[in-house]
């Protein structure tokens, strides 16, 4: 049965109609069910928009952007929210960079060269942070002897003690630092906690901030602005509690 177009001109059939207008039958019919006119049903859907990189690659969406530099598609939209440049909202995390080790080996991220090396990437983080040289912090070996736990349990290492009680490496001996004894250390929270500068263990940051006696606004833009941490708390940099604790 011929049928014509808005503009007046007869086809054969509907296909051959939507094939001289560049658009799929299936397209048409939905929209002539959702009570388009025949001209909207006709015409052709604008191209889709492409997003170029800063290497100048193109990509048909933000979320193949994102995979291709490996970095999630929230944090790409936070950067830029943030006011980042595209170079800078593409950046992979630290442990997602390409890393060498101690040896010369290349890996894709920090976390293959820790699988690589049988060292939990908490385990690598905290030992850096605590001053240990790349080299220490992947290959140095917790000590053979047993670790007992504060209700006399005994472990093979420290780490095998934390997973036990579901506590993460680094959070256990950040306590240990603060004088916390082995028991305390091991106690497992329903939040993640988090330390200040002097060791200080607190439920939140949120917790920390009101310790402080700052809004989290304010400490949010101090660290955003490059400030350290003992700089976000305490304003003047002294790691004075300006407050009653």
């Amino acid at each position: 049965m011929a049928v014509k177009d808005h503009n007046g001109r007869e086809f054969q059939t509907i296909r051959a109609m939507c094939a001289f207008h560049h658009v799929r039958p299936e397209v048409y019919h939905a929209r002539i069910r959702r009570g388009e006119t025949l001209e909207k049903a006709l015409t052709p859907s604008a191209p889709k928009k492409v997003l170029v990189d800063y290497n100048g690659r193109v990509f048909t969406s933000a979320y193949d952007m994102c995979a291709y530099h490996h970095v999630s598609y929230r944090m790409y939209c936070k950067r830029l929210e943030e006011g980042k440049s595209l170079q800078e909202a593409l950046t992979p995390p630290e442990d997602r960079k390409s890393v060498v080790d101690h040896t010369g080996r290349k890996f894709v991220s920090a976390t293959a060269m820790c699988k690589f090396h049988h060292v939990p990437y908490s385990t690598y983080i905290y030992r850096i942070k605590a001053g240990k040289s790349l080299e220490e912090a992947l290959t140095e070996v917790e000590t053979k002897e047993a670790v007992v736990d504060g209700e006399g349990r005994k472990f093979t290492s420290v780490y095998a003690m934390c997973s036990f009680h579901h506590v993460d490496y680094t959070t256990y001996h950040q306590r240990i630092k603060a004088g916390k004894t082995v028991k305390e250390a091991l106690m497992k929270t329903e939040h993640k906690t988090v330390f200040d500068h002097e060791g200080r263990e607190f439920s939140s940051v949120n917790a920390m901030c009101r310790f402080y006696h700052i809004s989290m606004t304010t400490y949010k833009n101090r660290i955003r602005s490059g400030k350290t941490l003992r700089e976000a708390l305490t304003g003047d940099g002294s790691g004075k509690h300006n407050g009653k604790s």
